[in-house]
């Protein structure tokens, strides 16, 4: 009845300042088997890059347009649209 109860409480830290030491020989592995690939450019990607800078160099230019129609149509003027979705 006048039991005693003791409670034991421990705690354990770790602390690792190299958590990808363990991964170190897999990578130094996969590093050493890339030497044997060539990773220079193609000339089909060489081609594909020039097309691409090509056509994005003669795209349209409509942001000065669109900037225009909006500034027109927030200050209340250009065409009137009301009521065209009156009839749906």
């Amino acid at each position: 009845m006048g039991g005693q109860t003791t409670t034991t409480q421990s705690t354990s830290q770790q602390s690792q300042t190299a958590p990808w030491a363990a991964t170190q020989p897999q990578l130094k592995s996969l590093l050493g088997n890339l030497n044997n690939y060539n990773t220079a450019v193609t000339p089909q990607q060489s081609a594909a890059a020039s097309a691409l800078q090509s056509t994005a160099a003669n795209l349209p230019g409509f942001g000065g347009q669109i900037a225009n129609t909006a500034n027109t149509l927030l200050s209340g003027g250009g065409a009137n649209y009301g009521n065209v979705l009156s009839g749906a």
